[in-house]
Order: structure tokens, then sequence, then C-alpha cells
């Protein structure tokens, strides 16, 4: 099974977190307290990822949770591309 980035939170909380970063990059402001109800984010923000990275790992966890609102190949970037040798 796959490891989650953010084990015991609920899909609700997670699409809190996925707005909040969502408004982060669009308004180009960095959020000092990023949280949503009783939970943080604070162990990903102390790591200092980016928002871009932060919306990545909350997409995963989405994608795990429920795989049809968030199917895999419309929310995950492709992270590693294969080159190719080609003889002339």
């Amino acid at each position: 099974m796959a490891r989650r980035n953010f084990p015991g939170e609920t899909q609700g909380t997670l699409e809190e977190w996925l707005k909040d970063v969502n408004e982060e990059i669009a308004t180009g402001k960095v959020n000092t307290e990023f949280g949503a109800g009783d939970t943080n984010f604070k162990a990903v923000q102390d790591s200092k990822l980016s928002p871009e990275r932060r919306r990545d790992l909350i997409l995963y966890d989405l994608t795990l949770l429920n795989p049809v609102k968030y199917p895999p190949g419309d929310v995950l970037p492709i992270r590693v591309t294969v080159g190719r040798m080609v003889e002339n």
C-alpha cells in the first residue's frame, strides 16, 4: 500500500490545506500560519517546502483517499523522464 504524506488527516482537512496553498500560489504570499481546524501544517511548513511542493504532497494524499475525484493522471505531475539515446 502507498504511504501517505499526512497519515490520519481527512479528505476535508486536506482539501482545506489545498485551498490555502492554491491561494498562496495565486497571490504570491506565503502563509506563516497554516492549519485547518485542530490540525496544522507545521511539520511540512517547517521543512521550508515551496507552495508548489506542498500542493503536490497534498494532491498525492487526496489521490490515495479519493481516486475518483482526484485521478492520478490529472493531479500528479510527472517527476521523472527517461532519456533515450538514438544512434545515427
